[in-house]
């Protein structure tokens, strides 16, 4: 009878006890990549074509030009490329938009990898998280006693109450016979 009271009182002091939380620290570190300001690849090249070109610049038509030969008054030879003569202000816009054509090409480069490294590093730790989450789930998982106290508590409260109405029933049947 004692064995049995002693492991009722030590299931009973168990099903009691909390679960222990650990409190430690979160990761320490960060997955994301530092910040690149694509500004410091290169200059800042306006969006405005009236910063670059204004009003003195004269246009014109251009002129193809065939090669040959150009002899000058001074009896001076000098070849001539074939290719088409600009204006000033089509030169300028040439280099505004060469630059700007360079300027957008290095941005999309490094703009490509950067969402590519964002990417990587939010696909690391997406599994990081979900193999902590995994683990947790794991230890938050209800022990075989947990789920049942309830049940053992009702049956060692009936067993209690059995025993209680038998050990006054013995007594009482002793006393008055």
């Amino acid at each position: 009878m004692r064995w049995f009271v002693l492991i009722l009182v030590s299931v009973f002091l168990m099903s009691c006890t909390p679960k222990q939380l650990i409190d430690q620290p979160p990761l320490g570190y960060s997955f994301m990549p530092r910040y690149l300001d694509l500004d410091s690849v290169g200059g800042v090249i306006p969006n405005d074509t009236a910063v670059v070109v204004d009003a003195s610049f004269r246009d014109y038509k251009s002129i193809p030009l065939d090669s040959g030969r150009l002899i000058t008054t001074y009896k001076d030879t000098l070849f001539i490329p074939p290719g088409v003569l600009i204006s000033e202000r089509k030169a300028a816009l040439y280099v505004f938009y060469q630059s700007s054509w360079e300027r957008q090409k290095t941005q999309l480069k490094y703009s490509d990898y950067l969402f590519k490294t964002y990417y990587d590093k939010a696909k690391s730790a997406e599994t990081l998280y979900q193999s902590e989450i995994s683990r947790l789930q794991k230890d938050v998982k209800r022990t075989w006693l947990e789920r049942n106290a309830a049940y053992i508590g009702f049956l060692a409260g009936s067993m209690v109450v059995v025993l209680t109405l038998f050990a006054t029933e013995s007594v009482t049947s002793q006393v008055f016979h």
